[in-house]
């Protein structure tokens, strides 16, 4: 008995998602359709929920052994009797008129051969996570035939094909991981047609469970596309099927390898010849010799990779951590070249410190020296890993055993579309994760934004949690004959202060008391004074009591320590709205700019700082406001309790 379409579907322990998908199959709104399932030799309850289902439509194939996605499909075709032939995977979800409308579209264009939709990304929970860029950029036909040769386009579940064309063409077994692909681009050299609906039709389930996201894990994708190209090429020009589009494979090929040469190849081998031609061998040496002892008198169960040992924000913290554990047993790892020892003797009182930067960053060594440290590790029972702003962190916990209880740290965190490169390379590490710990509401946010983006459900955020730093210094507030302005920071493009040099020379224009101070870096300015870098924190404390007002022009930021320190000493801030700064400085003296567009900040952080610096007895009053805010917000207690329950907690 014929029918007009077939629908495909491979099924490989596939319980968990299959359910929903066969049932988004057989609630279609067209209804004469045969569904073809190939059980893969499944090992779950898949083939239970098949049965269960008892619609006459479905015809239920058993591979005697598991043979792939490639093999299912070859089969399906064998036997399909439909006109039409429909792909599904049985962890996506149809709209109910996928297959009327896309039967309508090829049943009015006998041209087409293959016909997709649009498609949106959802989680393992179904929720909503976004679309495919490629997708979205390649709707016409041209445009799908000028895309394909550098890059598939063409969702594979979402497609209905003629099933007489399909049939002649077949799937390739030598393009494992990549058979829709391959056979996109053979249609296309045989001079077929392939369009897509402007519309979404097909949810497709993105997750780690998948093939698909096994298949991608394990290979760099410039070598993927060669590899795909490079077996369509030599079949192609086997059986001497030269074309225009075959010259634009050539040219697509050419340019990967290009890539591929100058991204996995050639800068890497530079990074490690330089590393090799400029790193001391004796320090080299001196630092294997440190990390074995080390491991060898290791008898604690707590491991820390930290990048610095020098001043700045982050470094204050996680000496705070440190401190707040108080775990002489504790082994810290330091893996970046600092620029100075500022913080070690803060680190080696609470723990002990090993700097290994020659070391884990040797092109000869460093795999050796991650080994070592998991290998220990993973011999301890309740072990636990703490990581910040160190990418050693996830290269050794890569190697941990499930049972290791990993935390990582995040100061500041701002959600890019097609940015945070780092961290989408590094959430494949999510599940293994314990805790992801953030300074700032508002950067726990962002960084939520990322998971949604990469299909990390809801359900899945539970992990993350927030812990605000704190301060141990406070100082109450005296007043000054003269009001003081501050800034203290690195020069780096993100602390913007050139904003600060404007705001200084506008607000002397007015009033020529007010003086102006910067921490942190010396500069050539006239009526700013430059303390430089400041490595006492007595003589930090001093400077910030000789203050009135600290100002932080950042375009971005988490929550700044230099912002807490000040407010302990009594302060009163002006900033820019960036990061947690507008949550977290509620209901205190603070004054945030209503917009982190420089010149907007720049014309309200000088009416602020000349409106409050007016009145001298309503500046005292503000300042010690501040300071009142900083003792129940920012004291070192409830910081000391929070990190000793994460590192307690069962």
């Amino acid at each position: 008995m014929s029918c007009l379409v077939s629908v495909i579907m491979p099924i490989y322990n596939a319980e968990r998602f299959l359910h929903e998908a066969l049932n988004s199959v057989l609630t279609q709104a067209f209804t004469d359709f045969e569904c073809i399932l190939v059980n893969d030799a499944s090992t779950d309850g898949s083939v239970r929920i098949i049965e269960a289902s008892h619609d006459p439509r479905i015809v239920l194939l058993e591979n005697d052994r598991n043979r792939g996605v490639t093999y299912s499909l070859n089969r399906a075709l064998e036997i399909a009797r439909g006109k039409y032939v429909v792909r599904m995977d049985a962890d996506d979800i149809m709209h109910p008129d996928r297959i009327s409308k896309q039967l309508e579209a090829m049943e009015s264009n006998p041209e087409i051969t293959v016909l997709s939709s649009k498609i949106r990304f959802i989680n393992e929970d179904g929720e909503e996570t976004g679309t495919w860029n490629h997708d979205q950029s390649a709707t016409s036909a041209d445009e799908i035939r000028n895309l394909m040769p550098a890059t598939n386009c063409i969702a594979h579940p979402s497609v209905m094909m003629r099933r007489e064309v399909i049939l002649k063409f077949g799937y390739s077994y030598k393009q494992k991981g990549a058979e829709d692909w391959d056979l996109w681009l053979r249609l296309l050299n045989a001079g077929c047609r392939i369009e897509k609906l402007d519309e979404v039709l097909l949810n497709y389930r993105v997750h780690h469970f998948s093939v698909s996201a096994k298949d991608k894990e394990r290979e760099v994708l410039e070598r993927r596309l060669m590899r795909v190209r490079s077996v369509f090429l030599y079949e192609e020009l086997r059986k001497f099927r030269l074309s225009a589009f075959v010259v634009q494979i050539v040219y697509a090929q050419l340019r990967t390898i290009a890539r591929h040469l100058m991204s996995n190849l050639i800068k890497p081998l530079i990074v490690k010849l330089y590393r090799l031609l400029t790193y001391n061998p004796l320090k080299v040496f001196a630092q294997r010799r440190m990390l074995k002892a080390a491991l060898e008198a290791w008898k604690g169960n707590k491991v820390f990779f930290f990048s610095y040992i020098h001043e700045g924000g982050a470094e204050q913290v996680h000496a705070d951590v440190l401190a707040a554990l108080n775990d002489s047993d504790a082994l810290v790892f330091i893996t970046g070249f600092s620029r100075n020892q500022f913080f070690k003797s803060r680190f080696e009182s609470h723990a002990v410190i090993v700097e290994i930067a020659h070391l884990i960053n040797h092109p000869f060594y460093a795999e050796d020296c991650l080994n070592a440290i998991a290998e220990r590790v993973n011999a301890l029972p309740n072990a636990t890993v703490f990581g910040s702003n160190n990418s050693a962190f996830f290269d050794v916990i890569e190697k941990l055993d499930n049972e290791v209880r990993c935390i990582y740290l995040i100061h500041a965190f701002k959600f890019q579309q097609n940015g945070n490169l780092q961290h989408r390379k590094w959430l494949r590490f999510y599940d293994k994760m314990y805790r992801y710990v953030f300074v700032s509401k508002a950067s726990l946010e962002e960084f939520q934004k990322l998971c949604l983006s990469q299909n990390i459900p809801r359900s899945k955020w539970n992990k993350m949690t927030f812990i605000s730093n704190a301060v141990s210094r406070f100082s109450r507030p005296e007043g000054h004959e003269r009001a003081r302005v501050l800034f203290v920071g690195r020069k780096s493009d993100e602390k913007r202060v050139e904003l600060f040099y404007e705001i200084a020379r506008r607000c002397k224009l007015e009033n020529d008391s007010l003086q102006f101070s910067v921490v942190g870096f010396e500069h050539n300015t006239p009526s700013v004074h430059h303390y430089g870098v400041v490595t006492d924190p007595q003589v930090l404390s001093d400077i910030y009591s000789e203050h009135d007002i600290l100002l932080v022009t950042s375009s971005r930021e988490g929550f700044p320590m230099v912002i807490m320190e000040a407010m302990a000493h009594g302060l009163i801030v002006g900033a820019s709205p960036v990061g947690d700064i507008p949550n977290r400085m509620k209901g205190s003296s603070a004054f945030i700019a209503s917009h982190v567009e420089g010149d907007i900040v720049v014309d309200e952080l000088v009416q602020f700082v000349l409106t409050r610096t007016h009145d001298k007895e309503a500046l005292s009053h503000e300042r010690l406001n501040s300071y009142n805010f900083s003792l129940e917000h920012f004291a070192m207690k409830k910081f000391v309790h929070d990190y000793k329950l994460l590192f307690e907690e069962k």
